[in-house]
């Protein structure tokens, strides 16, 4: 409420709804979208777009991470991929996906490479610091590799685990919709975007801009919840 009376406050000083609309312009766009026939295929083929890149760059970087932090000589030729990968600059991987892919992939593909250094590199911290002590005496009584992985590896991985997928969950919806504003694949939120901005409705912008603030805080309380359901949670 506070930043809506800000808004608002804001707004009557500017005094321009192109330049910044007032929250009820901004909510009565909003409202005028979702009325629209298009508005859940929009917004579900986005969601498909993100959950795509999230899902295939979370097995990546769990598989790949988990040798790297295994394995020093993986962990070596991998270091110099996650730093180009998190040093190039959003856009320019966008401009170079426009290029190589189908606008409809090119999300799909930013989400991909933006997420797998977060979540990649959680992993590898997360192996990183498995107690070498429980690794010893699982060695020493021959534990099977099964309860080693399920009683030692999961249990330390999963905070790391969880840290890194919480926050690339909210880094996928700001790449997934900057690829969308500038390939403008058809039905995506990036696209609305880019539409109202053409159009100078700085109105729609703003509602599309909630709705994506929406789908970002609801993907985040999900993974943020879904820690509690998990049966190494609750044992610790």
């Amino acid at each position: 409420m506070v930043l809506i009376l800000i808004w608002k406050l804001i707004s009557l000083f500017v005094g321009s709804e192109i330049i910044l609309p007032s929250p009820e312009s901004a909510f009565r766009a909003l409202f005028r979208l979702i009325m629209e026939e298009g508005f859940l295929k929009t917004v579900l083929f986005t969601l498909k777009r993100g959950v795509t890149g999230f899902l295939l760059s979370a097995a990546a970087a769990l598989i790949i991470g988990i040798a790297a932090g295994e394995n020093r000589f993986v962990f070596i030729l991998l270091k110099p991929l996650l730093t180009v990968i998190k040093t190039v600059p959003v856009l320019s991987i966008v401009l170079l996906a426009i290029i190589w892919l189908t606008t409809e992939n090119v999300p799909v593909f930013v989400c991909f490479l933006v997420v797998f250094p977060i979540i990649s590199g959680n992993v590898i911290e997360g192996i990183k610091n498995i107690d070498p002590h429980l690794l010893e005496m699982a060695d020493i009584y021959r534990v099977s590799k099964i309860k080693i992985i399920f009683q030692i590896y999961i249990p330390s991985l999963i905070p790391y685990l969880l840290a890194g997928l919480s926050t690339a969950a909210g880094v996928t919806w700001k790449a997934v919709i900057a690829a969308e504003v500038i390939s403008m694949p058809r039905s995506a939120i990036g696209t609305g975007m880019q539409f109202a901005q053409i159009q100078l409705n700085t109105a729609d912008l703003f509602a599309w801009t909630i709705v994506a603030i929406i789908i970002s805080s609801v993907s985040e309380s999900i993974l943020l919840m879904l820690q509690y359901f998990l049966p190494w949670r609750r044992q610790s």
